[in-house]
């Protein structure tokens, strides 16, 4: 059976809730066959409802106010038909939407209902948890716009942001000088290793001193680092080149040398 539900009060537009009479296992105990006479199958509960958003997001149980919304308007709506006793989820991999199994007080309440989705009959009006005048894409679009308040919003979030926390930083400076500060108007000096430090009260004049080891550590700190001659590859390189093209000069010389002698030799005047 096909239950039409209005969109919104006095709206013509409608939404159909498929119903039909629960179906008792086979082989079960009375009890489960007087409960099945009781319980109404709600399926394909269309999309744009708050029921719809509220299954998808996981509400099953009427227990958890925060994630049964969407029950809670199922439950509101075919209470005018009866009692309801009990509201649960049904997932079922053969249906594009979530269902619900609606227990009745009574099973006069479950042909009541069935009876509401004959041909010709009257459209339930919405309850007001369910009702909502945009749906399909025009809800889609509101929801998002909702989520993103704009650049001004942004903005108001952010300066409110840096003002708690810079106050929250000249309270922990406040908080740091009074716990420095201590009775009638005396400083606490706490020493620190490796110097000597005063400052006067109005924090304008400092005077310290240095240890002759953190002084002789800070010169040679200061001192530029040794480089090395033929550190890199390149310098070892032209290094090598340099030599072996004053060797060659020296062989030159060598040479031109021997001859000559040779030649002085060679001549031997009377």
């Amino acid at each position: 059976m096909a239950l039409p539900v209005r969109l919104s009060p006095g709206s013509e537009s409608m939404r159909y809730l498929y119903v039909r009479a629960h179906r008792a296992e086979r082989g079960g105990d009375e009890a489960a066959t007087e409960a099945a006479s009781r319980t109404l199958f709600v399926a394909c509960v269309p999309i744009g409802c708050a029921l719809w958003r509220a299954l998808r997001a996981g509400g099953c149980s009427d227990a958890a106010p925060a994630r049964s919304y969407g029950l809670s308007g199922l439950r509101e709506l075919l209470s005018r038909f009866g009692e309801v006793a009990a509201c649960t989820e049904v997932l079922l991999s053969s249906l594009p939407a979530p269902g619900a199994h609606v227990m009745f007080a009574h099973p006069r309440s479950v042909r009541r209902a069935l009876a509401a989705g004959q041909p010709g009959c009257e459209a339930l009006e919405p309850p007001p948890a369910e009702s909502c005048e945009a749906h399909g894409l025009a809800r889609w679009v509101a929801d998002h716009r909702a989520e993103r308040p704009g650049l001004a919003e942004l903005q108001r979030q952010v300066d409110a942001w840096v003002g708690a926390h810079e106050a929250a930083q000249a309270a922990q400076a406040a908080q740091g000088a009074a716990a420095a500060a201590g009775d009638d108007g005396w400083t606490v000096v706490g020493a620190k290793r490796g110097r000597a430090k005063t400052v006067d009260q109005a924090g304008t004049t400092s005077v310290g001193g240095v240890a002759p080891k953190r002084a002789q550590r800070q010169k040679l700190a200061a001192l530029p680092l040794p480089t090395h001659p033929d550190f890199y590859r390149f310098q070892k390189r032209d290094a090598q080149r340099e030599q072996v093209l004053q060797l060659r000069a020296k062989f030159e010389q060598d040479k031109q040398r021997i001859v000559d002698l040779r030649k002085n030799r060679a001549f031997k005047p009377a």
